[in-house]
C-alpha cells in the first residue's frame, strides 16, 4: 500500500481491518485479499479508497458525502 501513496498510519490501519476480516470470514477471505490487491492497481480505485477514508473527517452536513456516495454506488 505505501506504493500507491498511503501513509503509514493508513496502511497500520488498513492490516488492522483486514486482520479483523480475516477472523471473521476465514472461508473468503483470500478471494477478498485478491480483489483488493488488484483494486490497488486502479488508480481511480485508489483515489476512491482515500475519499471513502477523508471523508471520516468531513461534517455530516458536507455535499461531497452525498457526492462520495452516488460515485461509490453500483453503477
Amino acid at each position: 500500500m505505501p506504493e500507491p501513496g498511503f501513509r503509514a498510519d493508513e496502511v497500520a490501519s488498513a492490516r488492522e481491518g483486514l486482520l479483523l476480516v480475516r477472523a471473521l470470514m476465514p472461508e473468503g477471505f483470500d478471494d477478498y485479499l485478491f480483489q483488493i490487491e488488484h483494486g490497488l492497481d486502479d488508480p481511480r480505485h485508489v483515489v476512491m479508497i482515500k475519499l471513502t477514508w477523508s471523508a471520516r473527517n468531513w461534517d455530516p452536513d458536507d455535499p461531497r458525502i452525498e457526492e462520495l456516495a452516488e460515485e461509490m454506488g453500483p453503477a
